[in-house]
C-alpha cells in the first residue's frame, strides 16, 4: 500500500520536484516499514505511540493531539499524509509542529484533498517550498478549497505571495477571514478612499488586522481619519487610517488636546500639525511632553513653528535633535557656522549630509572630541553616562563607514576609556541610586542580586548599552529594578546578541528600547527571539505585544509549546479570534493558563447556554478561565445566597458573564442597595446585570438620590425606569436632570458632582431634608 502511495504522490507533483520528493518519501519508508506491524489484522494501532515515532511530536504534544484523531485504527493514511509533507520539503520539526497545530491532517486523503491542493496551488504559479511555508502557517487551511479563492484574491492585492505570507504570520486569521463578508468590503471601503493596492498592502504591514475587522469598524477609521483632517484621496490619507487604527475618538480628542495644552497651540495650529503629520498621535505623551521641553524651552522655538514642521516631532530627542542642536550651538559659538541655518533644516538632513561640510579648525573629530572633553572636565567623571550617550550618537552617524554593530563598538571604546575606580570604593547600593536612578528603597531591595559585584564596569558598559538603545534614566530604573542582574550581563556575548536577534524581526532600536523593561529577565535569556517571533503572528504588531506584555509579562516565561500554542488551538476551535477583540491584552492572561483549565472553562460557558463565535461567549471563557475553580464555585454559590435562581443567573450570565469576576464585597453591597434603596426584584436584575457593574459610589448612589431631590421638589413627576437612568451616559444625564434644574434647586450641580467624584451623598441627602422641613 505504502509503494502505491508513493507513485501516487509522483504523478500528483510536476516533473521539477518529482525527485526531491522521491528522496523524501524514501526516507520515510523506514518509518512506514516501522508501522507496517501496527497495521496488521489483530495488531492494535497505538495513535500517541505513532505520533511520536513517525511524526516527532513530544509525548505530551502526543497525549493531546491523539485525543482529535483517536479513531484512526491504521497508518496507512497518516503514513501517506507524512509522506505527502516530506515530499514537499518539510523537514522532520516542520511535520511536527504541522501536526501538533492540525492533528486531523493525518486523516486527510491525500488523493482526494492533498494532491488536489498541491496541483491548485501549483496552477497559481506557487513553489514546493512557498506550499511548504503555506502547509507550516495554517495547516487547517491548506486542507480546505478555499484556500485557492483567497490566495487568487490576496496575492494580486499585496503584490507577491512571500508579502502575503509575511502579512498573514502577523495574522493568522487573514486566511480564515470571510472574503465576501468582511475583507473585500473592506478593501473596497479603502479604494473608495483613493487608496490603491500597494497603499492598502503597506498599510497590512503595521495593521495586519486591517483587513479582517468588521467593515464597520473600518468605515469608523474612515471617518476618525476625516476627522482629524485629513482629505480622502490625499497621500496622507494611508498615514492617517494609520494613526487613528482601532483607537476610539475619545482617545484621540483626548489627544488633540494634550497637544493643546502641551505645545501651547490653538484648535487650529493642533489641526495643521495633525494633518500635516497624522503619526504624531501614535506617539507617546511622555515623548510629546519632553519635545515640547526641548524644542521649546532649549531651542526656544515659537509653538506655531513647531506646528507646521511637526516631523521634528517624529525624530528621535536623544539620538538626533539634541546631539545635533549641541553641535550646531558649538559651531555658532566658534564661529564654524557662516549661515544661519533654521533648526528643522538642520534635523531633517540625513546623518551624512549633515557631516557633508568640513570644518577645518581641527576638523570635525576635533571639535567632538574637545566638545566632550570639557563636558568630563566640567561634570566630571559622574558625567560617563552623558557621554557615552553623544559618543553613540556619533558612532551610529558617522562621516566613514562604522563598524558592523555601533552598540558592540560603544562597549569596546567604554571598556578601555574607563575611569579607574578602586574596589574598596564601589558601594552598590550608592551605584544603583546615582548611576541607575533607583530610589534608596528600591535599591536596598535589590542590591543583594548584585551584591557580588566589586567593580562598576560591566555595569558601567550596561548602562551604556541601554542608553545607547534611547532608554531614558527612568526607563534604565525600571529596567534594573524589575532584573537588577541585568547590570551583570555581558554586553558583548548577551546583550548585544539579543538586540540583533530582536532587530532580524524588524523591530527598530527604539522598539527594543520599549520592550527592555517589560521583557525583565527574559532580556537576558536566547528564547526572547523566538517567543517575541511567535507573539507577532498571534497579536499582529509590536505595538499589540506591547499592550500584552504590560498587562501581563509573565508570556515571555510560559513555554510556548506545552501551554500556549494548545491553549490557542482550544480557543480557534471555539471560533475565538484574539486580535479581533477589544480586550486582546486581557487574552493573554488566558494564553497563560493550563490547558485543562481553559478547556473546563469553555464546557461552562457552553453550559451557561452563550453561543459560540460570540463577544459574549469570548468574554465568559476568559472570565472562567482566569478564575480558579475554588473561586468560580465561590462567586456562583454567592449568586444563590443572595437568592438567585438558577434560572435567573444563567440568564444574567448569558447576557453579562463578567458579573462572575466581581469581587465578594462590590456584589454584596450593589446587590442591598438595588433591592433595598432602589426596591429592584432579582429578575428586573437578572435581565439588566449591567447594573451590577456600575460603580455604587459614583453612579448607582449619587443618581438615585438626585432623582428622589427632583421627585421631593415635584420637578420630575414621571417615574422613570431605574436601568434607563443608571445606563445613559453622565453628560446625557447632566443635560436632562441636572442642568434644568440647577436654578430651582440651588447647590443641586455642586452636590451630584460632589457624590460622582466619590465623596459620598450627603449634600444631597441634606437637599431632600431641607424640602422636606420647608
Amino acid at each position: 500500500m505504502f509503494h502505491l502511495q508513493k507513485h501516487l504522490l509522483l504523478l500528483s507533483i510536476p516533473p521539477r520536484a518529482a525527485t526531491s520528493t522521491f528522496l523524501s518519501i524514501t526516507r520515510f519508508s523506514a518509518a512506514a516499514t516501522a508501522t507496517a506491524a501496527a497495521g496488521k489484522p489483530g495488531a492494535r494501532f497505538a495513535v500517541e505511540d505513532y505520533l511520536v515515532a513517525s511524526c516527532h511530536l513530544s509525548p505530551d504534544q502526543a497525549t493531546k493531539a491523539s485525543k482529535a484523531i483517536s479513531h484512526l485504527k491504521s497508518p496507512s493514511r497518516p503514513d501517506a499524509v507524512v509522506a505527502f509533507l516530506a515530499g514537499l520539503g518539510l523537514t522532520d520539526a516542520d511535520i511536527a509542529a504541522a501536526v501538533a497545530y492540525d492533528p486531523r491532517l493525518l486523516c486527510t486523503e491525500v488523493d482526494r484533498t492533498l494532491a488536489p491542493r498541491l496541483a491548485e496551488l501549483t496552477g497559481l504559479g506557487l513553489s514546493p517550498s512557498q506550499i511548504a511555508r503555506l502547509v507550516l502557517l495554517d495547516p487547517t487551511r491548506f486542507r480546505r478549497p478555499t484556500v485557492i479563492s483567497k490566495l487568487q484574491y490576496y496575492v494580486p492585492l499585496f503584490g507577491s505571495f512571500d508579502a502575503l505570507l509575511k502579512t498573514a504570520k502577523r495574522n493568522t486569521y487573514l486566511l480564515s477571514s470571510d472574503l465576501d463578508k468582511v475583507v473585500k468590503p473592506n478593501v473596497e471601503i479603502l479604494r473608495e478612499c483613493g487608496l490603491g493596492a500597494c497603499d492598502i498592502a503597506k498599510l497590512c504591514v503595521p495593521l495586519p488586522r486591517l483587513l479582517t475587522t468588521s467593515p464597520e469598524r473600518v468605515r469608523d477609521m474612515v471617518a476618525l481619519a476625516e476627522y482629524i483632517g485629513v482629505c480622502r484621496g490625499s497621500r496622507m490619507f494611508r498615514h492617517a487610517i494609520f494613526a487613528v487604527a482601532f483607537i476610539s475618538k475619545e482617545k484621540i480628542d483626548a489627544k488633540m488636546r494634550f497637544l493643546k495644552k502641551t505645545f501651547g497651540w490653538s484648535d487650529a495650529e493642533v489641526r495643521i500639525a495633525v494633518s500635516k503629520l497624522p503619526i504624531v498621535l501614535r506617539n507617546s505623551e511622555d515623548r510629546l511632553r519632553r519635545a515640547s521641553e526641548f524644542l521649546i524651552s532649549e531651542v526656544g522655538l515659537d509653538p506655531s513653528y513647531i506646528a507646521y514642521r511637526p516631523a521634528m516631532l517624529t525624530y528621535s530627542l536623544e539620538r538626533r535633535l539634541k546631539p545635533r542642536h549641541s553641535v550646531v550651538k558649538y559651531l555658532k559659538e566658534n564661529g564654524l557656522l557662516e549661515s544661519d541655518r533654521s533648526f528643522y533644516s538642520t534635523v531633517q538632513f540625513t546623518g551624512r549630509r549633515i557631516w557633508a561640510t568640513g570644518y577645518r579648525n581641527g576638523g570635525k573629530e576635533s571639535v567632538v572630541a574637545t566638545r566632550h572633553q570639557a563636558n568630563l572636565r566640567r561634570h566630571g567623571g559622574d558625567d560617563m553616562i552623558h557621554l557615552r550617550r553623544c559618543v553613540l550618537s556619533h558612532l551610529l552617524h558617522p562621516h566613514c563607514p562604522a563598524p558592523a554593530n555601533p552598540l558592540l563598538s560603544l562597549h569596546r571604546l567604554l571598556s578601555s576609556a574607563a575611569f579607574p575606580i578602586s574596589p574598596k570604593s564601589f558601594v552598590v547600593e550608592d551605584y544603583l541610586v546615582e548611576s541607575c536612578g533607583l530610589t534608596r528603597a528600591q535599591a536596598a531591595k535589590v542590591s543583594g542580586n548584585v551584591s557580588h559585584l566589586k567593580s562598576p564596569s560591566k555595569p558601567d558598559a550596561v548602562l551604556a548599552f541601554l542608553s545607547g538603545l534611547g532608554l531614558s534614566r527612568s526607563d534604565i530604573a525600571l529596567a534594573v529594578a524589575s532584573d537588577p542582574r541585568l547590570l551583570c550581563a555581558k554586553v558583548d556575548k548577551t546583550l548585544d546578541t539579543r538586540v540583533s536577534e530582536l532587530s532580524e524581526l524588524g523591530m527598530s532600536y527604539s522598539q527594543i528600547a520599549r520592550l527592555i523593561p517589560l521583557a525583565r529577565s527574559n532580556f537576558r535569556y536566547k528564547s526572547l527571539g523566538p517567543k517575541m517571533a511567535f507573539l507577532l503572528t498571534v497579536f499582529g504588531s509590536f505595538d499589540s505585544c506591547l499592550e500584552v506584555l504590560k498587562m501581563n509579562s509573565s508570556v515571555l516565561s510560559i513555554n510556548i509549546e506545552q501551554v500556549i500554542k494548545p491553549n490557542l488551538v482550544v480557543l480557534q476551535q471555539c471560533e475565538i479570534t484574539i486580535t479581533n477583540l477589544p480586550f486582546y491584552a486581557f487574552m493573554s492572561r488566558v494564553m497563560c493558563r493550563p490547558t485543562k483549565h481553559l478547556e473546563q472553562a469553555v464546557v461552562l460557558a457552553n453550559k451557561f447556554g452563550l453561543k459560540q463565535g460570540t463577544r459574549m461567549f469570548s468574554m465568559a471563557v476568559v472570565i472562567f478561565a482566569i478564575l480558579s475553580q475554588e473561586k468560580l464555585t465561590k462567586r456562583l454559590q454567592l449568586f444563590k445566597k443572595l437568592g438567585w435562581s438558577q434560572d435567573d443567573l444563567s440568564l444574567a450570565v448569558k447576557n453579562m458573564p463578567n458579573i462572575l469576576g466581581m469581587k465578594e464585597e462590590t456584589l454584596c453591597r450593589n446587590m442591598k442597595f438595588l433591592m433595598k434603596d432602589v426596591g429592584l426584584e432579582i429578575p428586573y436584575i437578572a435581565r439588566r446585570p449591567a447594573l451590577l457593574l456600575y460603580s455604587f459610589e459614583r453612579r448607582l448612589l449619587p443618581r438615585h438620590c438626585l432623582i428622589n431631590v427632583l421627585k421631593e421638589h415635584g420637578l420630575v413627576k414621571t417615574s422613570y425606569d431605574y436601568f434607563n437612568i443608571a445606563m445613559i451616559s453622565n453628560d446625557k444625564f447632566m443635560d436632562k436632570f441636572v442642568h434644568p434644574y440647577v436654578e430651582s434647586v440651588p447647590g443641586l450641580g455642586d452636590a451630584y458632582a460632589s457624590g460622582c467624584a466619590g465623596y459620598g451623598v450627603h449634600q444631597l441627602v441634606l437637599l431632600s431634608k431641607d424640602k422636606r422641613m420647608s
